[in-house]
């Protein structure tokens, strides 16, 4: 098994609708897709490693997709 690619994006662009400022903190979400895994065990791991990757990067949604 190969060691997971982290890809990130953390500047957030100006929205050209927002008449305020923000009152609420940003939300990190995190998106986890990896390859099919013919051993069910494997690929339940895989999937759980990049979830953890994701949080660990302050994700507090992963949506995992295989």
């Amino acid at each position: 098994m190969s060691d997971p690619e982290l890809l990130t994006a953390y500047d957030v662009p100006v929205s050209p609708a927002r008449v305020s400022p923000p009152s609420r903190p940003k939300l990190r979400v995190g998106l986890v897709q990896e390859r099919w895994h013919a051993d069910p065990d494997e690929h339940r791991g895989a999937i759980a490693t990049g979830v953890r990757l994701a949080a660990q990067q302050g994700a507090r949604l992963v949506c995992p997709r295989s």
